[in-house]
């Protein structure tokens, strides 16, 4: 996609665009970090946006209260780490469905926000200094403080995926909860794996007022969505048992290059923009389920994303 966007637009500028994602685009590469593990240990959350968006509201509400910025900061986490704790729990524990449980914790994070309040909520003038602005380029990109965090962040999610033992066991568990279950500590892992969903939803709300200092109810919805595109785009199974964070980062930028495409072609409206993620998925999915059957029929596994 890069390659034909440098051909096709004539001041496309790949290296700009792709920096610019990751501070643009912070709040959903988090979420799209988190929701690879849900997905691989065969699960789901759809109450990532609804989290971030309460994360945001808790954050300003906080800082209107009087809360130095530290610990108004440190909220955001907190509530994802709460909201994703409480919703593994009821999915380990109570045997709920994750999509029935996640579904409520959606609902319930956005009426949570909404008692906060109805209105937009924006930080007041300074309160996190200059931080926002601090900027480094290099060559045509530019670094942000959020960019360089949400890329520390890929990192270590990328070294634990593939190099420790939490990823191996979140890929046994999705692959086959039954078979596992001698070797693999099944409950805190499913548990684990919401956990840090959560808690990177709370990560995503801070990352967006870094961007733009307004807690908005519309600013993280229908992310969940965008998050579950991207990981199955990156080649994670929605069946679960195979995936990475790294594919999951592809799937964030193809979806992102997607998004930012009608400002390079005027004629294409955002409903054919959305109608091309879809395509995409669609393409992704059926490439999916025919390396199944061809694996099936083969007698051997597809090899993980």
């Amino acid at each position: 996609m890069l390659v034909i966007a440098e051909v096709r637009y004539p001041g496309f500028d790949a290296a700009g665009v792709v920096s610019g994602l990751w501070t643009s685009r912070a709040p959903l590469i988090l979420v799209s970090i988190g929701m690879t593990w849900v997905v691989i240990a065969g699960g789901i959350d759809l109450a990532v946006g609804a989290v971030a968006t309460l994360s945001a509201f808790v954050t300003v509400w906080a800082a209107q209260a009087g809360v130095p910025p530290a610990l108004a900061v440190a909220c955001g986490p907190l509530v994802g780490l709460i909201a994703g704790a409480t919703q593994g729990l009821a999915v380990q524990r109570l045997g709920l469905p994750a999509f029935i449980v996640t579904l409520a914790g959606m609902f319930l994070a956005r009426g949570a926000a909404l008692m906060l309040s109805t209105e937009p909520l924006s930080l007041q003038r300074g309160y996190f200094g200059e931080l926002p602005g601090w900027a480094w380029s290099l060559g045509r990109t530019e670094s942000t403080v959020t960019s360089l965090c949400v890329l520390g962040v890929a990192g270590c999610a990328i070294v634990w995926d593939f190099r420790g033992v939490g990823g191996r066991w979140v890929r046994a568990l999705g692959d086959n909860p039954v078979a596992c279950s001698g070797r693999v500590p099944v409950a805190r892992v499913r548990v684990a794996t919401y956990v840090l969903s959560g808690a990177l939803a709370g990560v995503a709300g801070i990352a967006a007022l870094l961007y733009v200092p307004t807690a908005s109810h519309d600013q993280s919805q229908g992310m969940e969505l965008d998050a579950i595109a991207s990981v199955v785009i990156g080649g994670t199974l929605i069946t679960g048992g195979r995936g990475s964070v790294l594919g999951t980062l592809v799937g964030v930028h193809v979806v992102g290059l997607a998004l930012v495409l009608p400002a390079y072609e005027p004629g294409l409206s955002p409903g054919a923009v959305q109608m091309l993620v879809a395509a995409v998925l669609l393409a992704f999915v059926v490439a999916q389920t025919v390396l199944r059957r061809l694996a099936g029929s083969t007698g051997r596994g597809v090899a993980p994303a």
